[in-house]
């Protein structure tokens, strides 16, 4: 499953939790779901992240960010 908006692929660990509110919110049992067929809407997962969570996804974004930035000067100091 690929995020909308976010990009990127969805890893397993954010299928489960999607799933599970999926079945809090239609009041059905976790397993009736079948995860190959879900569709991702936006960014639901998100709604339900802690304020850690958030803040270690934000940190973990912009550390990517930085090394990516570093890559890309190496790689005009370098041509």
């Amino acid at each position: 499953m690929y995020k909308s908006l976010g990009g990127g692929w969805i890893s397993s660990q954010e299928i489960d939790k999607y799933v599970q509110q999926l079945a809090d919110e239609q009041v059905v049992d976790v397993s009736t779901i079948d995860k190959n067929d879900l569709f991702y809407n936006g960014q639901i997962v998100d709604l339900y992240l802690t304020k850690e969570e958030k803040q270690a996804k934000k940190e973990k974004k912009k550390a990517q960010r930085r090394s990516e930035k570093k890559q890309r000067k190496n790689a005009r100091k370098n041509n």
